[in-house]
């Protein structure tokens, strides 16, 4: 089974247009499709809020440390 997530607009006619790869032709596929309507405060969700990138670029002050990792663990030989 595969999953496809994706965000469309619709067509000015109201109809939401999807197409779907397939792995052969005449082969029968079982198709399940749920939709929900995206609200205006979920559309922005992917993206960073607003001046974010301008408000932090270049705010790291002092080094970059890395801390001891410690020892790795020894194995029996197989």
């Amino acid at each position: 089974m595969k999953t496809i997530e994706t965000t469309k607009a619709a067509d000015p006619d109201n109809k939401l247009r999807l197409e779907i790869p397939v792995d052969g032709t005449d082969r029968p596929y079982h198709v399940v499709v749920m939709f929900e309507q995206v609200t205006e405060a979920e559309e922005g969700l992917s993206e960073w809020p607003e001046g974010f990138i301008e408000a932090t670029a270049g705010a790291w002050e002092g080094e970059l440390t890395r801390p001891p990792q410690g020892e790795c663990d020894q194995r029996q030989p197989l």
